[in-house]
């Protein structure tokens, strides 16, 4: 599912993702203006995210404004389908049945994920990734479950961390 970028990215912080079938290749995103950003996509199949915090600040006349949405605390943030257009993580990772290298257009991806023929891609059967923090461009999922999710306005430009 393509769709143009708001020229804002945002961030996605977890204590730990616990993700399954995923894959990932390099591409771009567009904004309306034509702007592209490179980005690494990573399509996972089915995740579990422990104290998953979201933030996009926007700059507003009152000054710098988080939408901040807050969910797995008790119990793990439930994603399937999910596809991350992202340029920076961090975290401890672990990779499970990894297999890097791969020409994109050969990964049959999750959620319709498959980059462009010649293009770096790679395949793991699973990925775990603790103190995760990452800055993304776009993010869709088929299925995004959170318990007791929050949602909130913040006057911090780093509200969670």
């Amino acid at each position: 599912m393509a769709f143009a970028v708001s020229g804002s990215s945002f961030t996605v912080t977890a204590d730990h993702l616990d993700g399954h079938n995923a894959v990932q290749y390099i591409s771009t995103d567009v904004e309306l203006d034509g702007t592209r950003h490179p980005v690494a996509v990573a399509a996972i199949s089915r995740a579990r995210l422990k104290n998953m915090c979201q933030f996009a600040v926007t700059r507003t006349p009152v000054g710098p404004v988080a939408l901040v949405v807050r969910g797995g605390g008790a119990e793990p943030v439930q994603a399937e389908d999910l596809v991350i257009d992202l340029d920076r993580i961090t975290g401890d990772m672990r990779f499970e049945q990894a297999r890097m290298g791969q020409d994109a257009s050969t990964l049959d991806g999750q959620a319709g994920a498959q980059g462009l023929q010649g293009v770096f891609g790679q395949r793991v059967g699973r990925l775990v990734v603790k103190d995760m923090r990452l800055r993304a461009w776009s993010l869709t999922a088929g299925v995004l479950k959170l318990k007791q999710a929050t949602l909130a306005i913040s006057l911090e430009e780093s509200p969670c961390g």
